[in-house]
């Protein structure tokens, strides 16, 4: 069990559960993490990895207002992943 006392001083927390976590352990400590702050009433943002390194460009150049929606999801095969 993780020691989270650190966490419990916050107003909020930002978690992001590593997408590829392939470690069955790893599973387990983002599990045991996400369950004593929810035990504790900490309010969670969870956000997921829909995207691959690969396509890092593509959202920079997004992020950046350097092109639209449309391009950014061709350019990342958006329609493939949100199936």
């Amino acid at each position: 069990m993780l020691d989270l006392a650190p966490f419990f001083r916050r107003q909020f927390l930002v978690l992001c559960p590593w997408a590829r976590a392939t470690i069955a352990r790893h599973h387990a400590i983002q599990l045991d993490l996400l369950q004593q702050l929810f035990r504790k009433k900490v309010p969670l943002v969870l956000c997921l990895e829909q995207l691959e390194a690969r396509d890092q460009p593509a959202v920079d150049r997004y992020s950046r207002g350097e092109t639209d929606f449309a391009t950014f999801a061709g350019e990342s095969d958006w329609p493939k992943r949100t199936l």
